[in-house]
């Protein structure tokens, strides 16, 4: 249900998108950042979740300081992703 709401959003977003013009103009940017932060919340149920969340808090603030255009976003996914799996292995006691 979700995949498939969220492909139909896309597929009309794409669709009329252009017709809006810029987001900014009807403060949509900042829905968008309240929707993503909705999805967001209801994940974070157990330790590797909040871990994720708070390294790639942390590494993305810090690495947009120091690397050009869009690249923290990668980065700190990437290092949250080791973070929380390497919680979730030592959380199982599978050390």
């Amino acid at each position: 249900m979700t995949f498939s709401s969220w492909f139909l959003s896309s597929a009309l977003a794409g669709a009329v998108g252009n017709v809006l013009g810029d987001p900014q103009r009807y403060s949509l940017d900042f829905a968008f950042l309240g929707a993503f932060i909705g999805l967001l919340v209801p994940q974070l149920k157990d330790r590797p979740s909040w871990a994720s969340f708070g390294v790639a808090a942390v590494v993305a603030l810090a690495a947009s300081q120091a690397l050009p255009g869009k690249w923290y976003i990668i980065v700190a996914a990437l290092v949250a992703a080791g973070a929380g799996a390497a919680v979730e292995h030592y959380t199982r006691g599978e050390r």
